[in-house]
């Protein structure tokens, strides 16, 4: 999904149909807006988890002046999934949710 992020000035926003990342590595963030991402049940990896991100045991999500709004999940972390290692500074996440299956 990172391809279909569109660059607007110093900004990057990324406008839903997907779970921007799945990450098991170290990834880091800054200056993201990320609005109507869903981790569906019929698809990604893993399922259902994490409507923005999804970070997998042992990765690491950096987050710096990053909005994560209105992201939906169907069972867990409806902006983001944490088994890894989550950090965020200065961002804001607002309006996520999970709707149960």
């Amino acid at each position: 999904m990172l391809d279909e992020l569109a660059r607007l000035g110093s900004a990057t926003v990324y406008e839903g149909g997907g779970r921007i990342g799945y990450v098991t590595g170290t990834v880091a963030v800054t200056g993201l807006t990320a609005t109507g991402g869903e981790a569906g049940n019929g698809g990604g990896q893993p399922p259902a988890m994490g409507g923005a991100f999804f970070v997998d045991d042992p990765g690491e999500l950096s987050l710096d002046q990053t909005a994560l709004v209105d992201n939906l999940a169907f069972v867990a972390g409806g902006a983001v999934a944490n088994e890894g290692m989550l950090r965020m500074t200065s961002s804001l996440a607002s309006g996520n949710r999970v709707e149960g299956n």
